[in-house]
């Protein structure tokens, strides 16, 4: 596999990627495959850092989030974080048929540091599922976010086996297209990535007018 022809490397195209383990769970699947990714963004030369909700301090959202969101450490701490990124690799495990309730939390106290961004979304399962996570964060999670999701998602089915080294030729026929398949759409998310600086760079965008969604 040419990993150059999936990252595309090149020093004056540099990116700065957060990996979001949305996983409150402590030593979660989720975090393995966040970190798998960050691993490869740095080997490839690009910035990444995981974000781990389970570490995160994030109040449960509640009637008087308004009134705190902007003088909550935690919640200060992640937006300079988010607002740093060019974008995002999400990671969210399937709880119940559900997107991570830690994660869905988050997205309560990003303000607009992920607004025309995109995010390559991860599904995580023990078994067979992890669709239902993808459907849901397309649908309700980028109205005020403005958060771009590119049209390729991974789903990481039976995960306890999946995506254990980091050598994507190694493992099982399972593992090493699920590993190639991410390398993939780590490539497209870097391009994505690229393409939306020059939209946020512009004057097309009005937040002070239109600072949420329809």
């Amino acid at each position: 596999l040419n990993l150059s022809k999936y990252l595309n490397i090149k020093k004056e195209k540099l990116m700065n990627f957060v990996v979001i383990s949305g996983s409150s769970r402590s030593g979660s699947q989720s975090l393995k495959v966040a970190k798998w990714f960050e691993s490869k963004l740095k080997d490839h030369s690009h910035e990444a850092t995981v974000l781990d909700l389970q570490e995160v301090n994030l109040p449960l959202a509640h009637e008087d989030i308004w009134s705190e969101i902007d003088n909550n450490e935690a919640a200060i701490a992640v937006r300079e974080k988010l607002e740093q990124a060019d974008g995002f690799v999400m990671v969210t495990p399937e709880w119940n048929g559900m997107a991570g309730p830690a994660l869905k939390n988050l997205f309560h106290y990003v303000k607009m540091t992920m607004a025309y961004k995109p995010a390559y979304l991860v599904a995580v399962s023990g078994y067979r599922g992890g669709a239902y996570p993808i459907a849901e964060l397309r649908m309700n999670s980028a109205k005020n976010t403005y958060i771009n999701y590119i049209p390729e998602h991974l789903i990481v089915r039976g995960a306890d086996d999946l995506m254990n080294d980091l050598d994507e030729n190694s493992g099982d026929e399972s593992d090493q297209y699920v590993k190639k398949r991410g390398l993939y759409g780590l490539g497209l998310l870097i391009e994505f990535s690229k393409a939306l600086k020059e939209v946020r760079s512009s004057n097309a965008l009005d937040f002070d007018t239109y600072n949420t969604g329809m």
